[in-house]
């Protein structure tokens, strides 16, 4: 039988693809004003964080899920109505919290060791298949949510906090506060990964009246790959090391001075064959 495909090869080309971003970082730090540069969101809110400075200038639209099949559910409405709504990014604030929900309600179904909803009588404990059940809805999620984010060309970010290293646990860096298992298929999913830090410094040297350097705040999002403190990761070269006071603009501007078309051949196909025939 012949088999044909339904898309034929084509040359590889030099891109700017939609970010598929996780930021993470302490409280406070502003994780959530830099998924607010992104242009016309739609911010899935799970932990209450649109609120004070990060939205004093915000546009966008947010939603809450309270449940896994509203998760399914927002994927198969944003299908159809992305386009419609003028969304050109998806944020998820904050992945950690998402995680959380999504434990809890593993927690709920019952299996051999408690009944449903056995919280609600006495304490109940995460078992290893409840978080494994977590991995796999948030993979699965955000696989859905990278096919969307091709076919229609939308930016999806996700935020979470930061989770110090513990060496006992063989967790060597600064990364994501999620399970190890989450973690990793992040990193394989995202193409902009990394800690948002927050520092002071005295830019020029300048000082008061009273001699004292005036200090200056800046963020930096560091997404060095081989950084001995942090996770990070960058399929943007001109992301690396780190970017300073990250918008998605001051990172759409820096990813486009660094893709190059390719070079035009000097010598077309029919003079390379003159000039081999000579």
């Amino acid at each position: 039988m012949t088999r044909t495909l339904k898309r034929q090869p084509a040359a590889i080309q030099p891109n700017m693809p939609p970010h598929r971003a996780c930021f993470y970082g302490e409280a406070g730090v502003g994780k959530t004003s830099l998924l607010l540069t992104y242009p016309h969101p739609l911010i899935i809110d799970t932990d209450g964080g649109l609120e004070g400075d990060a939205v004093a200038t915000a546009q966008g639209e947010q939603w809450r899920p309270d449940q896994w099949s509203d998760l399914a559910d927002l994927y198969f409405w944003l299908k159809t109505e992305v386009a419609k709504k003028g969304y050109k990014t998806i944020g998820i604030d904050s992945l950690d919290t998402l995680a959380h929900l999504l434990r809890y309600e593993a927690t709920d179904m019952p299996n051999k060791s408690r009944a449903e909803n056995q919280w609600q009588d006495e304490l109940t404990t995460s078992d290893q298949q409840d978080y494994g059940k977590v991995a796999d809805a948030l993979y699965r999620f955000l696989s859905n949510l990278k096919v969307l984010s091709v076919e229609k060309g939308v930016h999806i970010v996700l935020t979470s906090a930061v989770r110090l290293p513990d060496r006992e646990r063989g967790r060597l860096k600064r990364t994501c506060d999620v399970q190890p298992a989450v973690e990793a298929a992040i990193k394989l999913w995202c193409n902009i990964f990394g800690e948002l830090v927050l520092v002071e410094t005295n830019d020029g040297g300048k000082k008061d009246a009273k001699n004292v350097p005036i200090m200056v705040e800046h963020r930096i999002l560091w997404t060095r790959g081989s950084d001995p403190a942090r996770q990070g990761k960058t399929r943007f070269g001109a992301l690396r090391p780190g970017v300073t006071d990250p918008s998605f603009d001051i990172m759409r501007k820096k990813i486009e001075a660094s893709v190059v078309a390719p070079a035009t051949p000097k010598t077309t196909a029919k003079a390379a064959t003159t000039k081999a025939g000579k």
